[in-house]
């Protein structure tokens, strides 16, 4: 039914909240989305909120008869206390009420007018009576209810809503923009707001409500409770008018063909009104319970698309939208618009383009009724005008959030695109049906069609923007080839990388007592790497910009492949330092370097799955080498030497010969990639100068201005807290596992590994899981905050199995926290500042990998066990949680704003 549905001409699908359940729902977006694919074009989903119900309570005997002019007493309360009283369980009624005002029941049927009112009583008159049942609806007329327009139900349905990938909110029991506001702020994220004007009171202050929405629906059937019949008419003309003005998509709704519920055919004042608000200028027209409830949905999806086609078709419509046109308002993007409208009256163009960083001047575009449509005398091209967006902040508004197609919002591009809408509602087809009267799509990431250039056809332009059929295609392709040639590689490179830096903490169980180090001694040693790879780091990564990543990141593999060996030949604590100092510096710029290739070969919607791909290798390598570097201390005095003399050996060489086949293997930027297609190479390239583009207009573009943004030294702080908890339990791990009980050298190796198994699936499924959702804050923050208490687990419970699962959990929240972190950092950085910034970063973080293992050796001296280690080490993990929630709220806030 859904497909035929889509067939007939809707291809927008409204899921009523007010009914069904969350699994239902969410099976229902499955179908949709299936559908989606199979047929290769967009299909929008809307979430409808359900909004504040207001209800009359129990009346004591079930009903009531009210007689018109005699008066009746309203009481606060739940149960009915007298036959003749009428009982309000919502005591913000009775805080709007007073004189005057009028209170609806049971859809308008019956009508009171409030004479006296208190907190708890009013006496009203009965204008319009009738019998009345117990919990029927009510109505407050003239009097703006203290009540939020988001219940808990409409957040948790909200938050559930967005989760799902709805494409757009309606928002219920609008009386204020601050209803809008909160909708936003609750979301946490930009999202895209229906408003549902249903309240007389909205219609106040409608061009702030407008103004704050991304469309509105004017829900008659509820207005026509509260006003009367004759006024709305009057009231959806005064809507239709102001949307026009504002540059906002409107939506007619409700009772537009409802014969058709029970009749295979409208009658022809229905038909009359479906064309009446097209004329009016609407942007899409709805079905309710003709689809929802009715017995010929697919003839009303049908009948309604035949009477749009048909008032398109007339050679007046053009010439009534011109009439009616609103005159620019005195603002760059209106002026630019107006000057596009009047030069499209008079020339055949095939397509106008507006770049846009935010949307808002093709959206003021998508208004100007000349470029919504070719002139009446010209041929009819397939693709009107309508924008290209210059960069990501501009993916809320024009692109589909899913997938790589351009603007499942339809309603955001209303002059620019066509689209039907379809519901559903909590009926037998839960359905319903809006259809969109334009019929066009847009073009999104498009160069600019200048004057002088020859008319394009269709296929050039959607050739030149990669928005030809198949695109979806072209970007699945490309990135998947990117991902299979560099993460499988760059994981064997972390892997080793991470190995030689903590392999230490397995020699430790030998080399301690050969070399007769303490635990403040070998704390020492541990973290000492960090603070020269700190040190080295900024300049590392600003040798790595100017002689590209390939040569440079080689050069670090071998260097630190050779001083990871030469560990083996290490006499006392001192010489043990200065080759880890050695190691540090060596070292420094990798992970910083891998990052930065990262973010110039991944867009930023797939940014996170590839950082988590990535980031396995770290718990990969003490999986794997783990029980490799135990295996390896059985070699004790093979040819001389002690077996954690081998495991520096042959576990830094490796390092060496990946050195060598980076050379070959790396790729310096996707313009260079031969193993990419043309077309793959120049849709990656674009992507990516399309993106640094869109940073450089708020973000910082020189290297030197990373020292004195705020918002990088947070995210440093940060970093270092995390790292402080990482290393100061991943350098002790080994010794920590045998303190849990009688272990040998190499069951210990077996049972640490344990805890990074748990940490590598949770990483991969919340950083996928982020990635879908969009959201970083609460991907950071809550695991992190779930990975503090594994810490308090594992150091406060005796028995070895709790304690092992508690370091399951925190290794897993200190996986997670460092992987999406990376995130962050390339929302505020770009160019040279990128470079610098995350090296800088990573080098104020890599403290804390001097901090942690030492701090945890200083408490060990002065402790018994390891539980004021882990206690303190949870600690900070809980800080860094605070404070990337914090960054990335502020940043998500920002965005908000700027889309707005």
């Amino acid at each position: 039914m859904i497909r035929n549905l889509f067939l007939a001409g809707a291809d927008v699908f409204r899921f009523n909240f007010s009914h069904g359940s969350h699994e239902e729902h969410s099976g229902r977006y499955q179908i949709v989305r299936q559908i989606e694919h199979e047929i290769g074009h967009p299909i929008a989903v809307m979430a409808d909120l359900q909004g504040p119900k207001l209800r009359l309570g129990d009346l004591i005997d079930g009903s009531a008869d009210l007689r018109p002019g005699t008066e009746v007493e309203l009481e606060l309360g739940t149960t009915g206390t007298a036959a003749t009283r009428l009982p309000i369980p919502h005591p913000e009624i009775f805080g709007a009420l007073s004189p005057g005002v009028s209170l609806l029941i049971d859809d308008g049927r019956l009508r009171l007018e409030i004479i006296m009112a208190s907190k708890s009583i009013a006496t009203a008159l009965v204008v319009v009576g009738g019998r009345v049942l117990s919990r029927k609806g009510i109505s407050v007329v003239g009097a703006t209810l203290p009540v939020s327009a988001l219940t808990e139900k409409d957040q948790a349905d909200l938050a559930f809503a967005l989760e799902m990938g709805a494409d757009w909110i309606a928002l219920s029991f609008v009386q204020r923009p601050e209803d809008i506001a909160q909708a936003r702020a609750l979301a946490g994220r930009p999202i895209s707001i229906i408003t549902k004007l249903e309240k007389p009171v909205a219609i106040e202050h409608l061009n702030a409500i407008v103004a704050q929405s991304d469309a509105v629906m004017i829900a008659r059937g509820d207005l026509g409770v509260e006003l009367p019949a004759h006024k709305v008419p009057v009231i959806q003309r005064q809507i239709l008018r102001t949307c026009r003005r504002l540059g906002k998509p409107v939506i007619v709704a409700t009772q537009m063909l409802e014969s058709m519920i029970a009749s295979p055919v409208p009658t022809r004042a229905e038909a009359s009104d479906v064309a009446t608000a097209i004329y009016d200028g609407a942007d899409g027209v709805m079905l309710s319970a003709e689809s929802a409830a009715g017995r010929y949905p697919i003839e009303a999806v049908e009948m309604m698309d035949q009477i749009i086609g048909e008032v398109e078709r007339d050679p007046h419509y053009r010439s009534l939208l011109q009439a009616t046109h609103c005159e620019a308002d005195s603002t760059i993007s209106d002026v630019i618009c107006d000057a596009l409208r009047k030069a499209s009256s008079i020339l055949s163009l095939a397509a106008v383009v507006t770049y846009t960083a935010t949307g808002k001047t093709a959206l003021r575009a998508a208004r100007a009724p000349g470029l919504s449509n070719p002139r009446p005398d010209a041929e009819p091209d397939p693709c009107p005008p309508i924008g290209a967006r210059l960069g990501r902040p501009c993916r809320q508004l024009m692109e589909d959030r899913h997938t790589a197609r351009p603007c499942r919002d339809g309603l955001r591009n209303c002059r620019a695109r066509g689209f039907s809408r379809c519901d559903f509602d909590d009926c037998d087809r839960r359905r319903h049906a809006i259809r969109r009267r334009w019929r066009h799509k847009p073009i999104a990431h498009s160069p600019s069609l200048a004057a002088g250039h020859p008319r394009k056809t269709t296929q050039e332009i959607w050739k030149e923007t990669n928005m030809e059929p198949g695109h979806n295609e072209l970007r699945k392709r490309t990135m998947a080839k990117v991902a299979w040639r560099l993460i499988p590689f760059m994981i064997l490179m972390f892997c080793v990388n991470f190995l030689d830096r903590v392999n230490i903490g397995f020699a430790a169980l030998q080399m301690n007592r050969d070399l007769s180090l303490t635990p403040a001694d070998y704390g020492f040693a541990a973290g000492i790497l960090f603070v020269f790879y700190a040190g080295a780091e900024i300049p590392s990564n600003l040798i790595l910009e100017r002689v590209g990543a390939r040569i440079w990141l080689a050069r670090i593999m071998i260097t630190w492949g050779l001083i990871a060996a030469a560990n083996a030949f290490v006499y006392d604590k001192n010489s043990l330092y200065v080759l880890r100092m050695l190691l540090g510096l060596a070292e420094a710029g990798f992970f910083p370097g891998i990052m930065l290739y990262l973010i110039r070969w991944f867009p930023e919607e797939e940014r996170a799955g590839a950082i988590t791909l990535f980031m396995i290798g770290n718990p990969i390598s003490v999986i794997f080498g783990a029980p490799l570097s135990t295996a390896l201390l059985s070699l004790d005095q093979f040819f001389g030497l002690a077996g954690w003399q081998w495991m520096f050996v042959l576990e830094g060489l490796p390092a060496v010969v990946l050195g060598i086949v980076a050379l070959w293997w790396l790729t310096e930027r996707p313009s260079e990639a031969n193993w990419l297609t043309p077309d793959e190479r120049e849709w990656l390239t674009r992507q990516i100068e399309l993106e640094g583009k869109a940073k450089q207009h708020t973000r910082l573009v020189k290297w030197s201005d990373v020292f004195t943004n705020g918002p990088t030294w947070i995210l440093a702080f940060s970093k270092f807290c995390v790292l402080l908890a990482f290393f100061g339990v991943t350098l002790w791990m080994p010794q920590i596992v045998k303190s849990l009980g009688a272990l040998s050298n190499a069951q210990a190796g077996l049972v640490t590994a344990i805890p990074y198994v748990f940490a590598t699936v949770a990483s991969i499924y919340v950083g996928k899981r982020s990635d879908r959702t969009g959201e970083r804050g609460k991907h950071i923050a809550v695991p992190s905050i779930i990975g503090a208490g594994g810490f308090l687990v594992a150091g406060m419970i005796n028995n070895p199995y709790i304690a092992l699962l508690g370091l399951c959990i925190a290794l897993s929240g200190l996986w997670i926290a460092n992987t999406i972190f990376w995130t962050l950092p390339a929302r505020i950085l770009t160019g040279a500042s990128a470079a610098a910034g995350i090296a800088l970063i990573n080098s104020v973080g890599n403290l804390g990998g001097f901090a942690g293992p030492y701090l945890a050796g200083w408490v060990r001296t002065y402790s018994a066990g390891f539980g004021i280690v882990l206690a303190i080490l949870g600690g900070f993990l809980a800080l860094s949680a605070v404070i990337n929630f914090a960054v990335a709220y502020a940043d998500d806030r920002r965005r908000a704003q700027a889309l707005a």
